[in-house]
């Protein structure tokens, strides 16, 4: 890792999951209990597309950094198989098989060779997964072995889909970004309680991701039995 601390982006993880965290609150609420929430709403809908394409590319842009971006991946890959063995269990007809911490924990396995790769090389792997992702979207097998690159079966489905096409893109854009000469404001550490809480968090976000929905479901069984 880099000698000093990138405050900036623990502090726009923390902001991204603060914003995950309500999504799924009111998600969890439509979906498991019924409640009259419409998650088609349009500030509902663009919250997963925008928090899994900016927490890409803050992953990317981290993953240029760091020394062990391959054991870190392969750390997240680990527990993201966890979620889908538990959303198998709990959620059989729609469990996550390749979600957002799939698509990380894969896209940073396979930093370790896109930091070799050239800028104009990355730029076209960039634009390729964009235009594959429109193909894919539509093109349906009669199996799901391919689920990772986000060609599925037409019964396929999923609370939690990010495929690497095309969502690895956003992972390749912040390494394109992490190329850079770092913007000083990065290092720049949270002055207020507020800052300092979303930092803290965004530090610690693979911890926050899989412990925010048990305890989501701990809080409401609680509150119920009150």
């Amino acid at each position: 890792m880099t000698e000093k601390r990138l405050y900036l982006l623990d502090f726009l993880r923390g902001l991204l999951l603060l914003i995950m965290v309500i999504y799924h609150y009111t998600f969890n609420l439509s979906y498991f209990f019924n409640y009259p929430i419409d998650l088609d709403t349009f500030f509902l809908k663009i919250i997963p597309p925008v928090f899994s394409s900016c927490f890409l590319l803050v992953s990317g842009y981290s993953s240029t950094l760091s020394r062990n971006s391959f054991k870190r991946g392969t750390y997240i890959l680990f527990w993201a198989m966890v979620v889908t063995i538990v959303t198998f269990i709990f959620i059989p007809e729609a469990p996550v098989y390749f979600g957002i911490l799939h698509c990380i924990g894969l896209m940073m396995i396979l930093s370790r060779y896109l930091k070799k790769l050239p800028d104009k090389f990355l730029v076209i792997m960039s634009v390729s997964f964009f235009i594959l992702g429109y193909i894919t979207k539509n093109y349906y097998l009669n199996h799901n072995l391919f689920l990772f690159l986000g060609i599925t079966s037409s019964s396929f489905a999923s609370v939690d889909f990010y495929p690497l096409i095309p969502h690895g893109v956003f992972f390749i854009l912040g390494t394109l970004l992490g190329r850079k000469k770092t913007p000083d404001i990065l290092f720049t550490h949270p002055n207020n309680k507020i800052g300092e809480a979303l930092t803290l968090a965004g530090k610690n976000s693979l911890k926050v991701y899989l412990l925010h929905q048990p305890l989501f479901f701990l809080f409401y069984y609680l509150i119920k039995m009150i």
